[in-house]
């Protein structure tokens, strides 16, 4: 029998109890090897969303028929610029990149502004991205 390591519960805390899956929980227990274990809640935080990605993908086609860069090198070079992290490794200080599938829809946002600004420097015009994430906007008449 293979034995987990680590496994997610997903639940709701309201009004001071936590409402899970028992049935799931159960299981997933069943199927650790005895020991210590760490138990850790934290607040699910919402990802950046699939409309999101896809607008990110289609500034950076945009911006690679002006600058002769293909999309994943767009996507790494803009990762390098805004998403590193110092971290320690054996008394040493490392930078590595955070993934933009980690990002939350508001860190999102900010590393697109950031993306946008560059294309902007460079002279690109990108689509606004309200209207590509939520249409073309009423027109009222007056």
């Amino acid at each position: 029998m293979n034995h987990l390591s680590k496994f997610t519960i997903h639940g709701e805390l309201k009004d001071g109890k936590l409402t899970f899956n028992r049935k799931t929980y159960l299981f997933q227990i069943s199927r650790m090897k005895d020991g210590q274990v760490e138990i850790t809640i934290e607040k699910v935080r919402s990802r950046r969303s699939i409309q999101q990605n896809r607008y990110y993908w289609l500034c950076l086609s945009i911006i690679a028929e002006h600058t002769g860069y293909d999309e994943n090198e767009l996507h790494e070079i803009f990762k390098r610029l805004y998403l590193k992290k110092p971290i320690k490794f054996k008394g040493r200080e490392v930078e590595i990149t955070k993934s933009t599938t980690d990002l939350s829809v508001g860190e999102f946002v900010e590393y697109m502004m950031n993306v946008q600004k560059d294309a902007a420097d460079l002279g690109i015009m990108l689509p606004d991205p309200d209207e590509y994430l939520y249409g073309e906007p009423e027109k009222e008449t007056l």
